[in-house]
C-alpha cells in the first residue's frame, strides 16, 4: 500500500521571519521583506548586466534563437522571489512548466524557449 510522503513545513519562525526549514545551508528568509530585497537586487543586476544575462545580445540571440528540430531550454535555479515569472503568473498567458512560471524577461524575448525554474520554496508571485 503507498501513501503519501509526509511534506514538512517549508518555513518556520524564527524572530518574526519566515526561515526556509530545507535545507541547513541556506539560511536566509523567504518571507516578503525578503523577497523585496531580492527584487531590489534583480533590478540592480539587471542594470549592472545590462540585461538579464552576462554576455552580449548577440551571443543571447543565437544560443536561443529559434530553428527546425530544436527547442531552446532556459534553467532558472534559485528563483528567488519569483520577481522572472510574475507577469506571466497574472496574465496566465504562458504554458505552465510543472508549477514553476516562465521567467518574464525570457520568455517575452524568447516565447519559444522551454524555461524550467526551481527553489528550495515554492513562492508566489509578488
Amino acid at each position: 500500500m503507498l501513501s503519501n510522503p509526509i511534506t514538512p513545513k517549508p518555513l518556520r519562525d524564527l524572530h518574526g521571519r519566515g526561515m526556509n526549514t530545507l535545507s541547513e545551508v541556506y539560511q536566509l528568509p523567504a518571507d516578503p521583506v525578503e523577497f523585496d530585497r531580492l527584487n531590489l537586487q534583480h533590478q540592480i543586476w539587471l542594470k549592472l548586466m545590462k540585461g538579464p544575462v552576462p554576455f552580449s545580445d548577440q551571443v543571447l540571440d543565437d544560443l536561443l534563437r529559434q530553428r527546425e528540430g530544436y527547442e531552446p531550454a532556459i534553467l532558472d535555479l534559485g528563483r528567488g522571489s519569483g520577481i522572472w515569472y510574475a507577469k506571466i503568473w497574472l496574465s496566465e498567458r504562458r504554458k505552465l512548466i510543472g508549477v514553476f512560471r516562465r521567467s518574464i524577461e525570457m520568455a517575452e524575448r524568447f516565447p519559444h524557449a522551454k524555461v524550467v525554474g526551481f527553489d528550495l520554496v515554492e513562492t508566489q508571485p509578488p
